[in-house]
């Protein structure tokens, strides 16, 4: 395996469980209104796999995922959740991630 966990680890860090958080802490008062939109931001690549990005793949599939299962559980409240899917951005996250670099040079790409 060429890619360290720590950038496996770091990527989920941010495209998962940052979207994750921000979407609880936000979703309780949603619920008490039986109101609210939840938008967030994944990619194609949370649709089909892309060679040599499977780190940046994978954190593309948990966000499509977690958010088409919250899309059936707030329907009962009439809370929307939106899975936006811009088209392709290079960027220094996916180089990195896709051909893995260390950890530290992935912190410096999100900076």
């Amino acid at each position: 395996m060429d890619i360290e966990l720590d950038v496996d680890r770091a990527l989920f860090e941010l495209n998962v469980l940052g979207q994750v958080s921000l979407t609880q802490a936000v979703l309780p008062n949603m619920i008490e209104r039986k109101k609210g939109h939840v938008a967030v931001v994944s990619r194609g690549a949370g649709k089909l796999g892309i060679p040599h990005s499977r780190s940046y793949n994978g954190t593309k599939c948990a966000v499509q995922g977690y958010f088409e299962c919250l899309r059936t559980e707030m329907s009962q409240f009439n809370i929307d959740v939106t899975v936006l899917c811009p088209g392709p951005i290079f960027s220094n996250i996916f180089l990195h991630s896709a051909t893995g670099k260390h950890s530290e040079k992935l912190g410096r790409a999100m900076a």
